[in-house]
Order: C-alpha cells, then structure tokens, then sequence
C-alpha cells in the first residue's frame, strides 16, 4: 500500500509531524526536511504530495521565512490547522538542572521559552538548532548530560527520554498555524 508522501520541516516527533499527523491521520509518509526551503523544493519537484507549514505562532508572530516562501512558491492552501504547542525540557535520564550547560531547539522555541531560560538557566548557553525534535535526537546520539533539548513531549517520547520540566513556554494558551500545501 503506498501512503501519501508529506513533507514537513523538522523530525519524526517535531510539530509539523504532529501537525501532519492531525490533519492526514498517521497513514502518511514523512518526509522530513531540513528548512523550510527544503519543505517547498520538496513539493516543487514532486518528492511528496503534500506539505505542512508553520505560518504564525501566537506569542512569536508570523514566521517571515515561510511568508516569503508562499509568495514565491504559490501552492495552494488546501487546509489549516490551529495547534496548540506545550515545549518540554528533555534531558538524558539523571540529567538535574544544576548539570544542564546548553540548551538546544529551533531559534522560535527557544524564544517561546525565554522566560523558564533566563528564570531557571540563566548561565547555559543557548544553541540554535534545525528542529525540536532533531534536538532532542542529538542529546540522545551524543549522550551528554551537561546539553538539554526543548522540544515537545512527544519528541521525549519517541526518543525514549525523560521530560525535566513540562510546558515551559513563555505563554501557556501558545498555538501555532500551519498551513496545508497541495501541488499546482
């Protein structure tokens, strides 16, 4: 049986997959892509049927990146999606604040976690990463307890690691719109 082939930005685990998963149902094939750019080259060449963006984030605001894309890649919207997004602070198991250094997600969840970041962690150094999820993959592969990931619940879930501090964002009524594509 051949699934519909969607194209999101970010993980197995990230919330474009949740998204997609939501709005298609879990009989699909992800195909995951790096950047945003990666999720529109994906569709313009035919590598998968559909794709899911995040367009705006209600405490980040509109996503510029994606906005330009749209205007240069007029798919058309065959749907949207309302999503609410609660990020957690993963760790390796045993992990404590006091040991945690770095905190890694995509640059907008660190933003919508600002408040938990300077409150809790003030000293760890944030680092910029492609994607929640591919976040939390990496403190996994790398077996660092000193580096944290920010990510959603089910990320630690598919990663098998524990969840240090639940709904950290700045904001806890925090949704994000993604928007449905379809080919020409």
């Amino acid at each position: 049986m051949e699934f519909m082939r969607v194209a999101i930005q970010g993980d197995a685990g990230s919330f474009h997959h949740l998204a997609a998963n939501q709005y298609f149902g879990e009989n699909i094939d992800i195909v995951a892509c790096e950047s945003f750019a990666d999720v529109f080259a994906c569709l313009a060449d035919g590598g998968c049927d559909n794709a899911v963006v995040a367009i705006e984030n209600s405490w980040y605001g509109i996503l510029p990146e994606v906005t330009d894309l749209l205007k240069e890649h007029p798919f058309p919207v065959i749907g949207e999606l309302d999503l609410p997004i609660h990020q957690d602070l993963i760790t390796l198991s045993g992990t404590k604040l006091s040991d945690i250094k770095v905190v890694m997600s995509h640059p907008v969840a660190l933003e919508q976690c600002s408040k938990y970041l300077s409150d809790t962690l003030p000293n760890a150094e944030l680092r910029e990463y492609h994607d929640t999820a591919a976040a939390v993959e990496y403190i996994k592969d790398h077996g660092d307890s000193s580096i944290a990931a920010i990510a959603g619940n089910w990320a630690a879930e598919i990663h098998d690691l524990p969840v240090l501090a639940e709904k950290i964002e700045n904001d806890l009524n925090n949704t994000t719109k993604f928007q449905i594509l379809g080919l020409n």
